[in-house]
């Protein structure tokens, strides 16, 4: 992942992201990338859907971590690929 970790880090800067809220997002894909033992680029949308209501549902994450976790996947996808 460090190609996508960079690219990710650079459009970070670039929205003016501070550091704790981009370590976070960087977090969020790196997690969802071990869950599935994929590159983030390879996973399809049902696999990022199925893991986001993991987190949501199965295992309960609090607002204040999930909001966090979902922008963070809501920012790669959308700004880094």
């Amino acid at each position: 992942m460090s190609e996508f970790r960079n690219r990710m880090i650079q459009d970070m800067k670039l929205a003016g992201l501070v550091e704790g809220t981009a370590r976070e997002y960087l977090r969020a894909v790196r997690q969802l990338s071990d869950f599935y033992m994929i590159p983030p680029d390879r996973l399809t949308d049902r696999q990022v859907q199925d893991y986001i209501l993991y987190v949501r549902d199965d295992l309960g994450v609090a607002l204040g971590m999930f909001g966090p976790l979902l922008s963070g996947l809501k920012f790669f996808y959308l700004n880094t690929l």
